[in-house]
Formats: structure tokens, sequence, C-alpha cells
């Protein structure tokens, strides 16, 4: 649940606002059903966020079997992150409509896919080359999301580095404790020498939780970056020797 906090808050601070608002709703749902004070300011973020989200409605006819799907998800109207994204209107043959809108933060847009102007797609000719499948936008917030992750990984691991030598110290104290005074760490006669030892705990402790939530934190980032999906084109060439059926991609 921490993990997923901050998370969310990694995606609220590189833009991805939709994305952040689900994640802490998520975190909200959870801290709740635990008990946990955190599930308030997850609320709270969710909250300031709301008027913040793209909003996008598509105005289309949908015959039996057709869906119509913006990014893979198919929850109208969709609540997406500021950016270029991919509307597909897809049936059991295949793609019968494709398009592309791109909305700012706030914005609130509505289209009407019949008065688009689709990208037609026929499987019996030759098809488009291959495409990436993450527009510019997309590909740009994974590189951050990325780099996010690698520097939480990294600074995560510092703090459980930290909190482990300090642990070592704080072992190494309390025997020195132990040796001088029998009644330490519980009953030392050296109030000082108690106050410096507690204070070194609590140190270790902290570093080392905090490092190893930071390091979750930058593992579930680089996990959840969004990776280029394979694509394949598909191509009939016709000669006087015959006809061929070529394949090419990217895998």
């Amino acid at each position: 649940m921490g993990a997923l906090g901050l998370l969310a808050a990694c995606n609220e601070e590189v833009g991805r606002i939709a994305t952040a608002r689900r994640q802490y709703l998520d975190t909200a749902r959870r801290a709740t059903a635990v008990g946990d004070a955190r599930g308030a300011f997850a609320q709270e973020r969710a909250t300031a966020l709301a008027a913040q989200v793209p909003k996008l409605t598509v105005r289309a006819t949908l015959a039996a079997g057709e869906t119509l799907r913006c990014d893979g998800e198919n929850s109208e109207p969709f609540e997406i992150d500021p950016g270029t994204h991919e509307i597909v209107l897809a049936a059991a043959a295949g793609v019968r409509w494709r398009g592309e809108v791109t909305l700012a933060r706030g914005e609130q847009k509505t289209i009407d896919a019949a008065a688009s102007q689709p990208r037609p797609e026929s499987p019996a000719s030759s098809g488009p080359g291959p495409r990436s499948a993450l527009p510019a936008d997309s590909a740009a917030n994974r590189s951050v999301q990325r780099t996010l992750g690698w520097i939480g990984v990294g600074v995560g691991g510092a703090g459980i580095a930290v909190g482990a030598v300090v642990g070592g110290v704080v072992l190494a104290r309390q025997s020195a404790l132990e040796e001088d005074d029998q009644g330490c760490p519980d009953a030392c006669t050296d109030a000082g020498a108690v106050d410096d030892y507690n204070r070194l705990r609590i140190v270790s402790g902290a570093a080392f939780i905090g490092g190893a939530v930071v390091a979750a934190a930058g593992a579930v980032l680089l996990i959840t970056a969004p990776r280029p999906a394979p694509s394949v084109a598909v191509g009939v060439r016709a000669s006087h020797r015959g006809t061929a059926l070529g394949f090419s991609g990217a895998f």
C-alpha cells in the first residue's frame, strides 16, 4: 500500500495525472479497509486531481461484437493522461476504425468516429509499415518513469546500506555499554550514553525501512513502465512468378 502511494506521487509528478488518480483511489480504498490514516491523504490527492484529468468521449455506432477502446481500455468516458492516445474500433474480424486524439491537462473532448478520417486497414492488401505501439508522449513518459525507477532503486539501496552500517554501530555501542554497566542498555547509569544509543537505533531503523520502501517503489516503477508491443506488417505481392505473402515487424 505504501509503495502504491509512492508510485501515485511519482506519476503525479511526471504529469500522468489520470494514472496517479486511479492509484490514489486504490490506495485510499486499501487504507480505509485496514484503518490506515494514510487513506485520507490519498483520497484528498485523488479529489484534487479530479478536475485536472482529461476526459474523452467517442461517439460511434457499435455493431454486435464490436468494442471501442482507448489505449486498450474500454471504460467510457475515458479518463486518460495528457498527451496523444490511440482510439480503436474493433470487431471479431479485425480493426474497423483507428484514430488518434491529443488532450491537454483538464481538457474534455468529444469526437465522432464516423465523421473522423480513419486509417483504413485491409488484411488482403499491403498493410501499413510497422508502427510503434507507443505514441511519442507515452514513450517519453516511459523514459521518465524508468529513470525515476532507477533513481528510487539507487536511493533506496543507499538507505538500506546506511541503515545496515548504523545498525552495526548500534550493536557495537550496545556491547560497549553492557561491558561498562551490567544494567545496560535498559537501566544504564550513564544517561548520555543511553541517549546516543537510542538515537542511533532510530536512525538505523528509519534508514533501513525508508530505504526499503523507496527501493520497492523504484522497482514498481520499473516493472510497470509501458513497453512497446510487437508490431507486425503483412503484405501480399503479385508477380509473373506467382503470389508471395510477406511478414515484417519488430519483436
